[in-house]
């Protein structure tokens, strides 16, 4: 069993410049850069890395539009329901509603741009990251997205309210997130449908834009000959552990799609091996055929879509601080937090993570083969946490 470490000290936000700078390591290069040492054209727009892209990863990079949280899309100056900006307006962009068109929306001209870059010929290979924005808050698109959902007919998370009695206290420390929604503040104000109808909303309007940077690939002279792969950069709880939040170490939060197109992948084929977003950046240079990269962390899961593909046991590695962990392998799941207590989960029984099962002592041995994926000496953050008092001290 492998798994991934703790070795680069980002744990959170960061700038997208102070990457480098902050690992301090002069090899380091960014997937982009790697496959332009290797003869690629690089192209890029949008969300790539937290904020656009750092200085110098694209050959080519077509910018992220907005400034400050505008980039992030379109908001009203006076929140349509979300009072909380936390303070002196640094807190969440959460608010949730129609607001404008889909012109004024980054997403859309992104995709354009791109659609721009896949009508064209090109006497190189080419790599090509589309960044689009939604569905991160503000959850705001235009009124026809919004029209797609009944909110009548709209399913509700179940919310026990008894979940967090057999979640330790630093759990509950790590996870809480004060400037976001909780399951009961919406209910109480009668804004759970609404909330969800915006996530849907926004979801179903950059499905559209990614639809259309597909359609124009199809179309396009690269379509047999290109490898596409959609994934994100969290997941988000909807209600689930009464948070309308994303950073957490739950599985709600840390899991996220991961779909491949193209030469060489077996269609509807599916894996239920663990994988992190770690992994992605040598399994394209496996797919490409590029030398690997040494400083790479992660490992190829190009095997894992082979028509004989054997069953591997894998170890995924999440990280909220330097001593906060979560490792996800088959059907377990373990928390390890700063003060030595512990979670662990049996998603297939469990999936929605409500029963603690490291409270039962029947569970050590697993726990102890878990906790071994956790590194004994990890990295000294770099990064900064935002939106949790708890990162603001030291535990």
């Amino acid at each position: 069993m492998q798994v991934a470490r703790a070795y680069t000290g980002i744990y959170g936000h960061i700038q997208d410049d102070d990457i480098k700078t902050g690992i301090k390591r002069l090899d380091l290069r960014f997937l982009p850069e790697y496959f332009a040492d290797h003869g690629y054209i690089t192209m890029g727009k949008g969300k790539v890395f937290h904020r656009g892209a750092a200085a110098g990863a694209f050959d080519e990079y077509g910018g992220m539009p907005g400034n400050g949280s505008t980039c992030f899309g379109p908001a009203p100056k006076l929140r349509m329901v979300w009072p909380k900006a936390g303070k002196k307006g640094k807190g969440t962009l959460t608010d949730w509603g129609p607001y404008l068109t889909d012109e004024d929306q980054p997403d859309l001209h992104t995709a354009r741009w791109a659609i721009e870059r896949l009508e064209k010929d090109y006497d190189k290979p080419f790599f090509m990251a589309v960044g689009f924005v939604k569905p991160h808050v503000p959850w705001h698109v235009s009124k026809k997205w919004f029209d797609r959902f009944d909110l009548d007919k709209i399913i509700v998370p179940k919310f026990n309210k008894n979940d967090a009695e057999d979640i330790p206290q630093a759990a509950q420390k790590v996870h809480a997130v004060p400037a976001y929604p909780t399951y009961e503040w919406a209910k109480k104000n009668k804004q759970l449908r609404p909330l969800l109808q915006s996530y849907l909303a926004c979801s179903s309007f950059v499905d559209d834009c990614l639809g259309q940077v597909l359609e124009a690939l199809e179309n396009s002279p690269h379509k047999d000959n290109t490898l596409v792969i959609v994934a994100s950069d969290h997941g988000y709880h909807l209600g689930e552990k009464n948070r309308f939040a994303k950073m957490s170490l739950w599985e709600r939060s840390s899991r996220v799609p991961l779909v491949f197109a193209g030469p060489g992948v077996k269609i509807q084929a599916k894996n239920k091996v663990d994988v992190g977003l770690i992994d992605l950046y040598p399994t394209l240079l496996d797919y490409c055929g590029l030398p690997e990269n040494p400083t790479n962390e992660g490992q190829s899961f190009r095997n894992l879509f082979a028509e004989n593909a054997k069953k591997e046991e894998r170890a995924v590695l999440t990280c909220l601080s330097p001593k906060d962990f979560a490792v996800s392998s088959g059907r377990w799941r373990y928390y390890l937090y700063h003060d030595g207590s512990e979670e662990l989960y049996d998603l297939e029984k469990d999936p929605a993570e409500l029963k603690n099962i490291a409270l039962n002592p029947e569970s050590l041995a697993l726990r102890k083969k878990m906790a071994l994926h956790i590194p004994q000496k990890p990295a000294k953050e770099i990064s900064k946490m935002h939106h949790n008092p708890h990162f603001k001290k030291d535990h």
